[in-house]
């Protein structure tokens, strides 16, 4: 029977700090998003949506970031992805520029995603919710667009395939007026951009100690 993901995470854990005391509550992890993950930025109009991704293998490849189990709970020390706003493919060269200037790239470069911390389920609400595919947890995350930012959870899965595999899938919407961003008008008013944008998120997380 397979274990729960986080009994096989903190059994790794505890092996590798093995000269530690026992009677600590804290013990280390480390993941590394892989090259297979990609975040999606919806952007609608009165006519149409416009989507713009980003899926920089130099990006989520080199990432790593640690932090530290207590009970149900994994702090991260450092865990920020750094999405230059300029990467974002919205299909064409024009789109791609009135993106950047819709998010102010010259003024704020880049989207933020850090990573704070990490909540697991009790073990039998994990148990439960592999067997219905559901999360078995969730990352808190700090969004920060055009200088401001904002807290958002994103569901944790486990993969069914291997261990040591996590995914994280989900979206959020944000209100572009409330981080500091006017929803433009084009052609004379004809073509409107609303004030939601979805941020759709499809991470392939590797538990490497």
């Amino acid at each position: 029977m397979r274990l729960p993901v986080l009994f096989a995470v903190t059994l790794m854990c505890l092996l590798c700090q093995a000269q530690k005391s026992t009677i600590e509550l804290a013990d280390c992890m480390e993941l590394s998003p892989t090259e297979e993950s990609k975040l999606v930025i919806e952007v609608n109009t009165n006519i149409s949506t416009l989507e713009c991704t980003f899926d920089q293998d130099a990006v989520f490849g080199e990432l790593h970031f640690e932090g530290l189990i207590e009970d149900r709970l994994i702090v991260f020390e450092d865990g920020v992805l750094d999405l230059p706003v300029l990467d974002f493919d919205c299909g064409g060269s024009i789109i791609n520029k009135d993106f950047a200037n819709l998010l102010n790239y010259r003024e704020h470069s880049s989207i933020e995603v850090k990573f704070k911390n990490a909540h697991w389920y009790d073990l039998p609400t994990q148990r439960k919710n592999i067997q219905r595919g559901l999360s078995i947890g969730y990352f808190t995350v700090e969004l920060t667009i055009g200088g401001h930012s904002e807290e958002k959870r994103l569901r944790i899965f486990s993969s069914h395939i291997d261990e040591n595999t996590l995914f994280s899938r989900g979206s959020v919407e944000l209100n572009m007026r409330e981080f500091g961003i006017e929803p433009p008008e084009k052609f004379m008013g004809m073509v409107k951009v609303k004030d939601m944008l979805t941020i759709r998120f499809d991470l392939k997380i590797q538990v490497v100690s």
